[in-house]
C-alpha cells in the first residue's frame, strides 16, 4: 500500500477497484474492498497490521467493488440503493474463476455481506479524529457515493473517475454523470483518487469530463449523420483499459467486455434519444 496523505492508504495491486484505507486513532475505514479471493485474505492480513476495522464503505454494487467484503470485519456502510442491488447477489460470478482459479476454494460459505448502515443524501462518520463524508452523487451507477476527506483535502470518487479511460456505462446516467463531476471539483481536493487507476489531481476529473464528453459527441454525431441505433452499437467503441489482462492475468471473458462495450454504448445512444438536444 501507498501512503498518499497522513495515514491515508492506496492499495492498487488487488484485481478490480482500488482500496483505501483511512487509519485513525480510533481504528480504520476501508473503502471498498479486493476482487479476487486471495487478495481478499492477503488484503485482511495487512489491515490488521494497520489497526482495527471499524467501517468498510462500498461506493457501489459492482461486483469488483463487494466481493471481497466476506474476509473484512468492521460495519458494512452504503448507500441505500447499493443495499438494494446487493439483495440479488446471491452468488459469485462464474467468470471469476478465471482471476483466481486457486481462491475459489476460499469462497466456501461466502455471500456478500449487506451494508448494515445506510444513506440517502449524506452521512458523516466521525471516527477516532476524522471527519469521513460520504456523499450520495449518482453518474457512474444511481447509487454511486463519493468519499470525501476534508482534513486531508482527498476525495475517493468511485468509478466516476478512473484513471487511464472511462468504466463501463451500462449502469449509467450520462448526464448525472457530468453534474456529479462538476460537483466532485467543488469539493477543492488536492489529491482525487479515481476508481481504477493512480491517483492524481483535478486534472483528472477534466480528463474524464473529457474522455465522456467525446464518446457522447461520437455518438450524437452517427446519429445525425443517419446511423441507425444498431449500426453506432456496432461501431463505436471507447478505450478499456481495466477489463483487459492486468499483470498476468486472464481477463474478463472477451465476449463480457464486448457485451459491455454495446449495452455501454446503447446507454449513451438511448439517453440522447430521450434528451434530444442535450
Amino acid at each position: 500500500m501507498q501512503e498518499i496523505a497522513p495515514d491515508v492508504f492506496l492499495e492498487l495491486r488487488n484485481r478490480g477497484c482500488n482500496n483505501v484505507v483511512i487509519r485513525t486513532a480510533d481504528g480504520l475505514v476501508v473503502v471498498d474492498s479486493a476482487m479476487r479471493p486471495s487478495d481478499a485474505v492477503a488484503w485482511r492480513r495487512q489491515l490488521d497490521e494497520l489497526g482495527e476495522t471499524r467501517y468498510v464503505v462500498h461506493t457501489d454494487h459492482h461486483p469488483d467493488h463487494v466481493i471481497g467484503n466476506w474476509w473484512l470485519s468492521g460495519t458494512v456502510v452504503a448507500h441505500a440503493g447499493t443495499r438494494e442491488r446487493l439483495r440479488d447477489f446471491t452468488s459469485p460470478p462464474a467468470w471469476l474463476e478465471r482471476f483466481d482459479p486457486d481462491g475459489i476454494a476460499l469462497m466456501r460459505g461466502w455471500h456478500v455481506r449487506l451494508p448494515e448502515i445506510t444513506f440517502d443524501e449524506r452521512l458523516t462518520l466521525h471516527v477516532g479524529g476524522v471527519t469521513v463524508e460520504l456523499i450520495h452523487m449518482p453518474g457512474h451507477t444511481l447509487n454511486t457515493a463519493v468519499v470525501h476527506l476534508p482534513e486531508h483535502g482527498v476525495t475517493i470518487t468511485g468509478d466516476h473517475v478512473c484513471n487511464g479511460g472511462l468504466p463501463g456505462l451500462h449502469d449509467s446516467s450520462i448526464a448525472a454523470t457530468l453534474a456529479t463531476l462538476d460537483a466532485i471539483q467543488a469539493l477543492g481536493a488536492q489529491v482525487i483518487v479515481p476508481g481504477h487507476g493512480d491517483v492524481g489531481d483535478a486534472a483528472l476529473i477534466a480528463r474524464t469530463r473529457a474522455e465522456l464528453t467525446a464518446l457522447v459527441d461520437a455518438v450524437r454525431t452517427a446519429t445525425a449523420a443517419g446511423e441507425s441505433r444498431d449500426e453506432i452499437v456496432g461501431r463505436i467503441r471507447f478505450e478499456d483499459n481495466f477489463h483487459g489482462s492486468v499483470d498476468g492475468d486472464a481477463g474478463y471473458p472477451p465476449e463480457m467486455v464486448e457485451e459491455w462495450q454495446r449495452l455501454s454504448i446503447g446507454t449513451v445512444y438511448d439517453q440522447l434519444a430521450a434528451a434530444p438536444g442535450s
